[in-house]
């Protein structure tokens, strides 16, 4: 049936958005997902989740931080966008870098997460949950998408028309 909303949600793609958290020694903050329920479980990540409907997607990036590790985050920077489809689950994500302004990490849901800690972007915990995976490469390369088509820049642009 059309309207049925499980049908709605199996057939179209979800937004998530996720926040890499770097200390001011260049640590990421990455936590273990242990929810059966969940997708991608017992991978690693960071501080990720749903869009609202009517959500702002630099305050849903906020909001996940504080109700998963209990923090405050600001200074978000745009990182990447991907698309994904992994898990039996498409999503549209979008990936930003910040930094804690309050409060110290911790285990505010514990079905969903056992542990936060920090990790040198070089030996991060394996495995590790695919947007954040993707968002730790485009960190590394500065490849901002998955899907292959050139970013747009307005210099580019300016030198071919000339």
């Amino acid at each position: 049936m059309i309207g049925d909303s499980k049908l709605l949600s199996a057939k179209h793609p979800r937004v998530g958005v996720g926040v890499m958290i770097l200390n001011k020694q260049g640590q990421v903050l990455i936590g273990r997902r242990t929810s059966r329920l969940a997708h991608g479980h017992f991978s690693y990540g960071w501080c990720g989740g749903h869009v609202d409907f009517g959500e702002d997607i630099v305050e849903a990036a906020k909001r996940e931080a504080l109700e998963e590790a209990g923090i405050e985050v600001g200074d978000l920077r745009f990182l990447c966008v991907n698309n994904i489809v992994r898990y039996d689950r498409h999503y549209i994500d979008i990936e930003f870098v910040g930094r804690i302004v309050s409060g110290e990490p911790r285990v505010t849901q514990p079905e969903e997460m056992d542990a936060w800690a920090w990790y040198d972007l070089d030996s991060v915990p394996q495995p590790m949950f695919e947007p954040a995976r993707l968002a730790l490469l485009a960190y590394q390369s500065g490849q901002l998408t998955n899907f292959g088509v050139p970013v747009f820049r307005h210099d580019l642009i300016e030198d071919q028309a000339e």
